[in-house]
């Protein structure tokens, strides 16, 4: 029985699984996070370790014994130092380099996500992920680096409270809820969120807040989730355009993303299938986590289609 090692490292959170060819998960844990910036740190190094190296104890399986390794990782952005990074992450963990694939993470998040050929992935979460795939090991990364300016729902919010107290306005709805939510005077806002002193606990609220102001029918509400679809439907046509076909499946992921209510679901679905009428929306099938056990069997020549039915029946 082959077993593949799947690891996902991110910012604030680092997921790892092992699976066999059956489909089975035989262990999933979860660590800190194990983002790098050019070179592997060591306490980003020392994650990664501690997760293999864990998961193998859980299954009593020696990491020479696995058939190979799907790492994906936030961080590795720039082919320049992909190779460097690859080297010292292998001899590390301890994995033959001939046995082990590298990626960012938006790459493992696609292929957890859709077992489509022909598939695209914007995530949402403490930043913003796109990827797309031509086919299977055909997979790209979409303005990884964030250059595009996405719409981030929640920065985007506080500014437009901001511009609401810029006008003057002191008895509006929207803003006099997020100010409650967040503790703040109307005269202290604008200082602390330049500062960057709200209050980051109180500030997780404010997106749930402004979700149930929109199924409320709010206008500023209305407003602001109304041009993040508009953004994220341009960001996934651009990804279509690299593809070249409207058969593709689109996902939206990522906690921002799916902790939306149904209201924005059905209006991004309704909005971006009048532009693309074949596209088929769906949620994420499985885990980075997994997606990274997925590109590892696929890298060892599994049949990927019969797998991803394995998991999802067997789990």
């Amino acid at each position: 029985m082959k077993c593949y090692l799947g690891i996902d490292g991110g910012g604030t959170k680092t997921a790892g699984v092992l699976i066999n060819s059956d489909g089975e998960i035989l262990s999933e844990i979860f660590r800190n996070g194990s983002a790098i910036i050019a070179e592997p740190s060591a306490s980003s190094l020392n994650v990664l370790k501690d997760v293999a190296d864990t998961l193998c104890k859980n299954t009593g399986i020696s990491i020479s014994d696995i058939d190979y390794c799907g790492l994906g990782l936030n961080g590795i952005d720039f082919d320049d130092e992909i190779e460097m990074q690859f080297q010292i992450i292998s001899k590390y963990l301890k994995i033959p380099e001939n046995k082990f694939q590298l990626v960012n993470d938006g790459i493992v998040a696609l292929w957890g996500a859709s077992s489509s050929r022909k598939s695209v992935i914007l995530q949402h979460g403490t930043g913003f992920t796109s990827a797309f795939r031509n086919d299977y090991g055909n997979e790209s990364l979409y303005d990884h680096l964030g250059v595009c300016s996405c719409y981030d729902l929640r920065n985007e919010s506080l500014s437009y409270v901001s511009r609401i107290i810029a006008a003057g306005t002191k008895d509006n709805y929207f803003t006099n809820t997020v100010l409650n939510l967040l503790g703040v005077s109307y005269k202290d806002f604008p200082i602390l969120l330049f500062k960057n002193q709200l209050d980051s606990q109180k500030q997780l609220k404010v997106l749930q807040a402004i979700y149930d102001l929109y199924v409320d029918n709010n206008e500023d509400a209305d407003i602001i989730i109304g041009k993040a679809i508009d953004d994220y439907i341009n960001l996934i046509s651009g990804m279509l355009k690299r593809i070249e076909t409207e058969n593709a499946t689109a996902i939206l992921g990522g906690g921002v993303l799916k902790s939306a209510p149904k209201k924005f679901r059905d209006n991004f679905k309704t909005k971006l299938q009048t532009i693309h009428p074949n596209i088929n929306i769906q949620s994420a099938k499985l885990s980075p986590a997994i997606g990274a056990a997925i590109m590892a069997a696929y890298y060892a020549n599994e049949n990927i289609e019969m797998l991803y039915e394995k998991i999802i029946k067997t789990n």
